[in-house]
């Protein structure tokens, strides 16, 4: 009994010293990456200071709400990521289709780039963490309309079960995965394409989502193929089931 806790209390500072580290390099590369855009507006109100036209006026001031709203959506992601390193897992009983309806909400400003399709084949409730959930899915959807490819893209997400897991397979015709990169793909603020957009934490948030819920990911891609992303993650006591 002795031995078993002092191991569970091994475990604990393990990943209390873990998570601790993960902070302490998302705050430093947090401030580094706002430096920039701040950086960037503070010179655009200097010059704009510094002109007496309207028309270059103008000119500068849309540049500066353009870094702006920029800046501030790397806040909301950087808060959305930093929540997840003291988040608490919070079991729910779920209809998978409000979950779905809502990320197509949320993509819906995408739907003009890229054919997006999500099929559902659960009928029953399930016991899992809704906002995990959602973090998830949106965040491997996004990713792979950012790495669309350039003829009749699509991102299909599809939600089944399987033996007591829920099954999220992503797939899409998009630029693919070098072989090179695939092992960096979950750092954080890693970007492994010229063609990325973003600030390289969307997939860094799926795996700290997927390690709360003790979930797994598997990723099958070649450049310029389709990519299939298949997450597992085991759901928690539900009536559906018999539990």
């Amino acid at each position: 009994m002795v031995e078993n806790k002092t191991e569970e209390l091994r475990e604990t500072i393990k990943r209390l010293i873990e998570t601790d580290k993960g902070l302490d390099t998302f705050l430093y590369r947090s401030s580094h990456d706002l430096r920039g855009p701040i950086t960037s507006l503070l010179g655009l109100a200097q010059i704009a200071k510094m002109q007496n036209h309207q028309d270059d006026l103008d000119t500068y001031f849309e540049s500066m709400e353009h870094t702006a709203s920029k800046m501030l959506r790397l806040l909301h992601r950087l808060n959305d990521t930093g929540a997840l390193f003291r988040y608490k897992r919070r079991m729910e009983t779920i209809n998978m289709e409000e979950i779905i309806q809502s990320i197509k909400f949320q993509l819906d400003n995408s739907s003009d780039m890229v054919k997006i399709e999500i099929e559902n084949r659960i009928d029953e409730p399930i016991s899992s963490d809704p906002v995990l959930l959602n973090n998830i899915v949106l965040n491997l959807m996004e990713n792979s309309i950012v790495f669309r490819g350039e003829i009749d893209p699509f991102v299909k997400s599809v939600f089944y079960l399987n033996d007591q897991h829920l099954v999220i397979k992503t797939i899409d015709n998009g630029i693919g995965i070098p072989p090179s990169v695939k092992d960096r793909i979950f750092e954080m603020f890693y970007r492994g394409s010229q063609k990325s957009v973003g600030n390289g934490l969307g997939l860094f948030m799926v795996k700290k989502a997927l390690e709360i819920l003790q979930g797994s990911i598997a990723i099958e891609s070649q450049p310029n193929d389709l990519t299939t992303v298949t997450v597992t993650i085991p759901l928690g006591n539900t009536v559906a089931f018999g539990i």
